[in-house]
């Protein structure tokens, strides 16, 4: 099984998340989840563990992106949880 790379990045806005994700996936083949894009924070906030299922089962590498939020789901908190596989 070919190695995958899961990169997820964070930070205030104007850091240069979504350029960085951009980049990633541009140059190096990742499929970048932009979690400021609207229609992909809805998919992750009506069910995170879904969502984050299909991170984990892509292809290949994944890059996610996001901003430091208080109102938003805390994808970093989803991840060190353990995610049940319902496949």
């Amino acid at each position: 099984m070919p190695q995958r790379d899961l990169l997820l990045i964070t930070g205030i806005p104007g850091a240069g998340k979504t350029t960085y994700g951009d980049r990633f996936a541009s140059e190096f083949g990742f499929v970048h989840y932009d979690l400021e894009d609207q229609q992909m924070l809805i998919r992750f906030a009506s069910n995170p563990a879904r969502f984050i299922r299909e991170l984990l089962h892509q292809d290949g590498s994944v890059v996610g992106t996001w901003v430091f939020s208080r109102s938003e789901p805390r994808l970093d908190q989803c991840f060190n949880s353990r995610v049940p596989d319902s496949s």
